[in-house]
């Protein structure tokens, strides 16, 4: 079948929009899009590596924890006591002669308690030779009942001794001289009394008188009864002779 110029017909395409323009016309918004999601991916970013880092750091911190406990797992073993090892320096020392502490304390002190000794036997000797009237155990015993009574404390040199073994005896002495002076004023008593049995005058002293001056003290008594008398006297108390 023919066609004729007049059956053909024309088709008119309609002009496609320009896209340049519309991106011109979105191009605010398309911007902020774009920077949104630029930020986004900054933000991303940044967060994958603090992840990381916190990781890392996670990880250091984990290996240093890890290196501690094991190096105070060291240190308690260290610390712990070696039996084994005490025993066989224990042995080894023995064997070397070293001295343990404790044994030197020890011995130090039993050293010191026989120096002690030393000291006080040779103030005791020292003093007895001095005063030999300290000698008897009774008299000895004075010496100590004045040492607990005036309560001294223990000397630890031997000068320490001397001063305080002086101290006693002066004490002693002292004590000693008072009740002689008694005994001496009870024995003149009875003496003077055993004198003036015969009469005369009374109070004259006695035991060191001569017979001529008790003779004259007491004219009532003849020498034959003054001795007599002083006879007695001398029989009653021997030590006045």
């Amino acid at each position: 079948m023919a066609h004729t110029h007049q059956d053909q017909k024309t088709i008119v395409m309609p002009e496609p929009k320009n896209p340049e323009g519309l991106q011109e016309n979105n191009k605010p918004e398309l911007e902020q899009v774009v920077e949104e999601n630029t930020n986004l991916k900054k933000k991303h970013e940044d967060l994958n590596r603090g992840i990381a880092k916190y990781r890392d750091d996670s990880q250091k911190v984990n290996d240093e924890n890890q290196t501690l406990k094991q190096r105070v797992k060291e240190l308690e073993t260290a610390s712990k006591p070696d039996d084994d090892f005490e025993q066989k320096f224990s042995a080894y020392a023995d064997k070397m002669g070293f001295v343990k502490k404790g044994d030197l304390q020890k011995k130090e002190q039993e050293q010191a308690v026989e120096n002690q000794k030393t000291i006080a036997n040779n103030a005791y000797n020292e003093f007895v030779t001095a005063h030999p009237e300290y000698r008897s155990d009774e008299d000895w015993a004075k010496v100590t009942q004045e040492f607990n009574d005036s309560m001294y404390k223990t000397p630890t040199t031997l000068e320490g001794h001397r001063k305080i073994y002086n101290k006693i005896h002066n004490t002693l002495s002292a004590q000693d001289e008072k009740e002689k002076g008694k005994q001496e004023a009870k024995a003149e008593a009875k003496t003077n009394s055993r004198l003036t049995l015969g009469g005369g005058s009374q109070g004259a002293s006695g035991g060191n008188a001569t017979i001529e001056n008790l003779k004259k003290k007491y004219p009532a008594l003849t020498e034959a009864q003054i001795k007599q008398r002083l006879a007695e006297i001398d029989a009653l108390y021997p030590e006045k002779k």
